[in-house]
């Protein structure tokens, strides 16, 4: 039970098919059991008192009854029933599996996707060092009436794209982080 409580933390949808497959395997027990004479039994005690001319009379009384039935399953009914209930079960194992290979699928996929964008936004700062250094050398050499105006316009475009993309790629990493956390059940 402590393991069903960790996996419904991290996993509510394989906690939802396991709870499928013990429903569906308790319902072929029950119509198995038909298969098999029922017995039933009652007992019972009873203790009354009677009072009689100065006498108090008490009688106790004990019950005990024992019943058997069974129903001959001459059309095959209840070994259908049973058969198809059996099968039941068989379908919720595999719905099971399945949603845990589903499930394992979905996390690793939004797992590699999250560390390819970590690692995008890191290749990000290292070009927006590399265009910030850039942009020093050019103001320099424009300072020095080696370049042009629009070579430093044209560097600090190219810092401010990069900007935009680290910001598209900030909220890609905050989007997949929140995937990741509805998967696992956890909250984000």
């Amino acid at each position: 039970s402590r393991y069903l409580e960790v996996l419904g933390q991290f996993a509510p949808e394989i906690l939802q098919a396991w709870h499928r497959l013990d429903q569906s395997a308790a319902l072929a027990r029950q119509a198995g059991a038909r298969l098999s004479p029922q017995v039933d039994g009652t007992g019972g005690f009873s203790r009354s008192w009677v009072r009689q001319d100065q006498t108090t009379v008490h009688t106790d009384q004990y019950r005990l009854g024992l019943s058997a039935g069974y129903e001959i399953d001459l059309w095959g009914r209840i070994r259908a029933n049973r058969d198809a209930a059996l099968f039941e079960a068989s379908a919720s194992r595999e719905d099971l599996q399945a949603t845990a290979l589903t499930l394992t699928s979905q996390l690793a996929r939004v797992w590699f996707q999250l560390k390819e964008q970590k690692g995008q936004r890191a290749l990000l700062a290292d070009q927006q060092a590399l265009n910030e250094r850039n942009l020093e050398l050019i103001n320099f050499r424009f300072r020095a009436g080696k370049t042009t105006i629009a070579d430093v316009l044209q560097q600090r475009q190219l810092i401010e794209a990069n900007h935009g993309e680290r910001a598209l790629v900030e909220s890609r990493i905050s989007l997949l982080e929140h995937q990741l956390a509805v998967l696992l059940g956890i909250p984000a």
